[in-house]
């Protein structure tokens, strides 16, 4: 395990396992001064060549321990799973607010359906059949030497980044609803109404209940692992009313050991339309730290971005993100 005294602590991001799961390349982590190891595990590789498996995670976390590294595991639950989920079972899906389960049209090829790109579908996170399978990966993790961090269900929210719309309506989550409304969630946005506003907080409440539990389960293997969740640079930004995406930051902290995000500085400057980019994107995400007072939080720059497609970035841009003060 790491050294639990060292508050400042740095993490190497690794992916591409066919290239990074090697011995040496540990041996050069150590020596850069890295502190911890993070990878995307998943039980199936969602992003080609790019994530590890649970087999491979299981062989780096060996390899951490064997160096005194921690290990900081990513896990896709919701916008990260296996296609086979989606087409052997539908129902499973979130649906959104117009009642579909996606986002853009599929492709059909032959006899095997593939989805645009990642994020055009997305698991209800609040069935019990998707948390049970979500929660076996989250346990073999936390059994894995050098474990410190698992971060949940990475990037995920209960709407569509870019037309936001609004999840989830499935047949689970509005049977759930009506046990305790009395009646079905509604569809249209009425802000006179208060069953409206009974449907945005139980979005919220349901939210940071999911992920509450899997932090319970994991703590029950590894009380000493930090468990959090990774989001998109949108939620701390407030690129979006949090009704929308229902998480409600402040709230979902305080069941959690740790927050973070990863400001990319390349392929967010389409969607985030600042000028500077990379000034205010390092100083918006840096406001999650004010959401998350008295938490751990974590910002990985650039994160799992191929360095063929990073920004070179120098020392002042360190000094904009770790050293001025927090002060939006």
């Amino acid at each position: 395990m790491p050294n639990p005294k060292k508050t400042l602590r740095r993490t190497a991001l690794l992916t591409f396992p066919s290239h990074s799961l090697k011995a040496s390349v540990l041996d050069e982590i150590v020596a850069a001064g890295f502190t911890d190891v993070g990878a995307g595990v998943a039980a199936e590789s969602v992003i080609e060549s790019q994530g590890f498996s649970l087999e491979q995670g299981r062989e780096l976390a060996v390899l951490c321990q064997q160096r005194g590294l921690g290990l900081v595991a990513f896990t896709g639950y919701q916008i990260y799973f296996p296609e086979r989920i989606a087409l052997e079972d539908p129902k499973r899906l979130l649906v959104t607010s117009d009642g579909h389960s996606l986002q853009k049209p599929y492709q059909q090829d032959a006899d095997r359906i593939t989805f645009a790109e990642i994020g055009d579908v997305s698991l209800c996170p609040f069935q019990p059949k998707n948390k049970a399978w979500y929660l076996e990966q989250l346990l073999q993790i936390s059994r894995w030497p050098a474990t410190c961090e698992i971060h949940l269900n990475d990037e995920a929210s209960l709407a569509w980044f870019g037309n936001w719309k609004m999840g989830c309506y499935c047949d689970y989550c509005r049977a759930q609803f009506r046990e305790v409304a009395g009646a079905d969630p509604p569809v249209e946005r009425d802000w006179d109404d208060p069953l409206w506003y009974a449907w945005i907080e139980y979005r919220f409440d349901q939210w940071i209940a999911v992920h509450a539990e899997f932090r319970a389960e994991i703590h029950k293997v590894r009380s000493d692992i930090a468990v959090g969740q990774q989001h998109s640079p949108a939620i701390p930004e407030r690129m979006y009313n949090a009704y929308l995406y229902g998480i409600d930051l402040a709230r979902q902290v305080k069941t959690l050991d740790v927050v973070c995000t990863d400001p990319y500085h390349y392929n967010h400057a389409k969607e985030f339309n600042h000028r500077p980019h990379r000034r205010i994107l390092t100083e918006g995400v840096r406001s999650l730290m004010g959401a998350a007072y008295g938490c751990q939080v974590d910002i990985y720059t650039q994160a799992f971005m191929p360095n063929t497609l990073a920004v070179p970035m120098g020392r002042q841009d360190g000094l904009l993100e770790g050293v001025v003060p927090f002060a939006l």
